[in-house]
C-alpha cells in the first residue's frame, strides 16, 4: 500500500485560556492543551475538529480549526505552533456543521414485521436524531481595537514576525530560539502557559515552528471567537496529540476531515473498524461511541476508524428517514440539527451564499426586509455579523443574537420605531457578510469540488496514549466508506411469547 509522503506537520496548537471554560464541543477545538491559571481549575478538553485540504495546484493547505469558548471575553487567548508563518484568516462554524450533516455515521433500522412464531406485528419504533443549541453572546458593535501592545519586538528573545487582525482576532506570529523566553512572552501576555509545556515548545522550536498567538480584539464579545482558517505553504496533515496531552480529558474525540486525491490514512497509528454486532439496533444505535471506543482501545488507544470516504463532489446532505426506520446521525451533542436545520442537497448550496439583498439597506427597516428577502443562510455567525454592525439584539436587550434575527426575517419580532430609524451602512454590513462568511464558505465549497476524495476520521483517545502525533496520507486505491451503516430486524418469538 502506497501513500503520498508527508514533509512537516501542518498543525500543531495549544489553545491557552487564563480562565473560565471551554464549551468543548460538540463541535471542535484546536489541537492541543487548554490551561487556566494555578488557582483555577485545569480546563481540559473534550473534542476537536479540524479540516486540512491541499491543493496540488498550489502546494498550499487550508486548515480550518474551531474553538468554542464560555467565559470572560478578556480572558481568552489562543496559541498554535505552525510550520511556517501561515496567512491568516477567519472561517465560520456553518462549514462544520454542513459536513457533520453529510457524513456523520448514520444507522438506519429496516424492521420486517411478519414476525415469525408471534401473534402480533412487529414492535413500533421511533424516528431518531439528536442536536443540541448553543447560545453565544452578543459580540456587540463596538469598533475592534488591538488586544496587545504594539511594536514589533517581542523583547526577552521573542521575535514577532509577523502580525494583524483576522475578523476579531488580534494576532502576533512569534518566534524564539528558546522555549523559556517564548513561555514568559506567553505568560506576560495572558496566556497561562504551564511550566509542564515548555519540553513541548521546545521541540516545536527546534522542528522550526513559529507560534500563532491570538486574542481577540478590545471590544469583541464572544460572538467574535470564529473558526480561524490557516493557509501555509508547503506543509501536511499532521495532528499533534502530544501537545494535546497536557490538557485533554478522558476519551477525547478527535474528528480530521481531509480533503485530497485519495481516501486519506493515519501513517503511523492503526486503524481499526467497529464491529456492527455490538451495536444496540433496536434501541436507535445510542452506544455508537461505546463501540468505537472499545474497537479503539483494542489498538492500544492509538487507531482511527473510518466514518466516512468518498469522492468529494458527491459529498450531500441526505434527508433523514422516518416512519419506522431509525436513521440516527452520530452527532452526540454537537449543535446541529437544532440551530442549523437540516437542508437537504447540496454541502453549501450556491443559492444561500448570496448577500447582495443587504447592499442596499440603509436603515433597521430596510434590514428587516432584507432578512425576510435574502439569499443568505442565516447562521449563527451571520447574525453575528450583523449585531457587531447594528447592535440591534444588545439595544433589545436580548442575547441570543441568532434567535433575535431569525425571529426578525419570520416575522415573529418587530423592531421598534426607533430602530426602524436607525441609519445602517449598507455596503459596510454586505462587505462584511461576504469577508466574513460568503467568502470563507465558497473557498471550501471550491476545494470540495476540486479535491478527488473526502475522509472522516475518527479518534477517541485519552492523555497517557498520547505519545505520538498523527500524520495522514492518501492512498486512492482504498474503497469508499459509507455513512449510513442497515441492519435488518426479523422479530422470531419463543412460545411462552404467543
Amino acid at each position: 500500500m502506497s501513500v503520498a509522503p508527508l514533509r512537516s506537520c501542518a498543525l500543531a496548537a495549544l489553545a491557552l485560556v487564563s480562565s473560565a471554560s471551554l464549551l468543548l464541543p460538540r463541535p471542535l477545538q484546536a489541537c492541543g492543551g487548554c490551561f487556566s491559571p494555578p488557582q483555577a481549575t485545569l480546563i481540559v478538553q473534550d473534542a476537536e475538529r479540524i479540516l486540512f485540504h491541499r491543493d496540488p495546484a498550489t502546494a498550499k493547505t487550508t486548515v480550518w480549526i474551531e474553538v468554542r469558548y464560555n467565559g470572560p471575553v478578556n480572558d481568552f487567548g489562543w496559541v498554535l505552533p505552525l510550520p511556517s508563518v501561515p496567512k491568516v484568516g477567519v472561517g465560520t462554524s456553518y462549514v462544520f456543521d454542513r459536513i457533520d450533516q453529510a457524513t456523520a455515521p448514520r444507522f438506519v433500522t429496516v424492521r420486517d414485521f411478519r414476525a415469525e412464531g408471534c401473534d402480533y406485528g412487529g414492535i413500533s419504533a421511533s424516528s431518531g436524531g439528536c442536536g443540541a443549541s448553543d447560545d453565544m453572546a452578543s459580540g456587540g458593535a463596538a469598533a475592534p481595537r488591538a488586544a496587545f501592545g504594539g511594536g514589533q519586538n517581542g523583547g526577552k528573545g521573542v521575535k514577532i514576525v509577523a502580525q494583524g487582525q483576522a475578523g476579531e482576532y488580534d494576532y502576533k506570529v512569534l518566534d524564539s530560539d528558546a522555549a523559556q523566553p517564548l513561555l514568559d512572552w506567553l505568560n506576560d501576555n495572558g496566556f497561562d502557559t504551564p511550566d509542564k509545556a515548555l519540553g513541548i515548545i521546545e521541540s516545536h522550536l527546534t522542528k522550526g515552528d513559529v507560534f500563532l498567538a491570538l486574542k481577540l480584539t478590545n471590544g469583541a464579545g464572544l460572538s467574535g471567537i470564529r473558526p480561524i482558517a490557516l493557509e501555509m505553504d508547503g506543509a501536511d496533515a499532521c495532528v499533534p496529540l502530544r501537545l494535546t496531552a497536557i490538557a485533554a480529558e478522558d476519551d477525547m474525540q478527535v474528528l480530521v476531515y481531509l480533503l485530497g486525491p485519495g481516501r486519506a490514512i493515519p501513517k503511523n497509528q492503526l486503524h481499526v473498524r467497529i464491529n456492527p454486532l455490538k451495536l444496540r439496533w433496536p434501541g436507535g444505535v445510542n452506544n455508537y461511541p461505546e463501540v468505537l471506543s472499545a474497537a479503539i482501545d483494542e489498538a492500544a488507544g492509538r487507531a482511527f476508524v473510518t466514518e466516512y470516504a468518498g469522492p468529494a463532489k458527491n459529498v450531500t446532505v441526505l434527508q433523514p428517514l422516518a416512519d419506522f426506520n431509525n436513521d440516527v446521525a452520530a452527532l452526540y451533542g454537537q449543535p446541529i440539527s437544532g440551530r442549523l436545520g437540516w437542508s437537504t442537497g447540496q454541502l453549501f448550496p450556491v443559492g444561500s451564499l448570496n448577500a447582495s439583498a443587504f447592499k442596499i439597506v440603509s436603515s433597521g427597516a430596510t434590514l428587516v426586509v432584507a432578512l425576510m428577502n435574502n439569499g443568505l443562510v442565516l447562521t449563527e455567525d451571520v447574525a453575528g455579523i450583523i449585531e457587531a454592525t447594528t447592535a440591534f439584539a444588545q439595544q433589545a436587550g436580548q442575547t441570543d443574537v441568532l434567535t433575535f434575527y431569525s425571529e426578525l426575517a419570520t416575522g415573529a419580532r418587530q423592531l421598534g420605531s426607533s430602530a426602524n430609524a436607525q441609519k445602517v451602512d449598507g455596503e459596510a454590513l454586505f462587505t462584511a457578510l461576504n469577508s466574513g462568511f460568503v467568502a470563507p464558505v465558497d473557498s471550501i465549497r471550491s476545494a470540495f469540488e476540486s479535491a478527488t476524495t473526502f475522509t472522516r476520521l475518527m479518534l477517541r483517545i485519552s492523555a497517557d496514549e498520547m505519545d505520538r502525533d498523527p500524520i495522514f496520507g492518501f492512498n486512492p486505491a482504498l474503497p469508499p466508506v459509507d455513512a449510513i451503516h442497515a441492519a435488518d430486524v426479523h422479530t422470531v418469538c419463543s412460545a411462552r411469547d404467543q
